[in-house]
């Protein structure tokens, strides 16, 4: 009987030896936000800003008479959730384009290093660069398919 506890107990421990072994390095599941890929997000922030702007600035002829909003929702990096979080911000109903958070294009625009993550979201800043102002956004962002998308953009509040 000795025996057979202790010919269980080895095989016990090989099987979770074996089940760790095999299973280590195991890639995540693709909506879960691996810490490595956490330097990607201030490059997802920059390529939409960028996509965006470049749209706006030389808009394709099935973006006319809807450039701001066909610009919004073509660059292939926003969330499925995007235009609903965006349009309840109401940026765009007060006149400035939700966006850039103004009426004009900003003169120049850079990433934030500050970024925080939590699980799949993420939530990071862009500034903005209009004459001798600056305008800090925040860009929220979700890891979707395996890529950080972006969410919602929130304008400051006007002071």
């Amino acid at each position: 009987m000795k025996k057979t506890i202790i010919a269980v107990a080895v095989l016990a421990v090989l099987t979770v030896g074996a089940y760790l072994y095999f299973n280590r390095g195991q890639t995540p599941d693709k909506n879960s936000a691996p810490k490595t890929n956490e330097s990607t997000i201030p490059n997802a922030i920059g390529n939409f800003y960028r996509k965006y702007e470049d749209c706006v600035k030389n808009p394709p002829s099935e973006a006319e008479g809807r450039v701001t909003e066909y610009c919004q929702n073509n660059t292939g990096l926003t969330s499925a959730a995007f235009a609903g979080n965006l349009e309840k911000g109401g940026t765009a109903k007060a006149g400035a384009d939700p966006i850039f958070c103004a009426q004009n294009v900003p003169e120049g625009m850079k990433v934030d290093a500050d970024f925080q993550v939590k699980n799949s979201k993420a939530t990071g800043f862009m500034l903005e660069r209009f004459g001798s102002s600056q305008v800090k956004t925040q860009v929220d962002l979700v890891y979707e398919g395996g890529a950080w998308k972006i969410d919602n953009v929130v304008c400051p509040k006007p002071q």
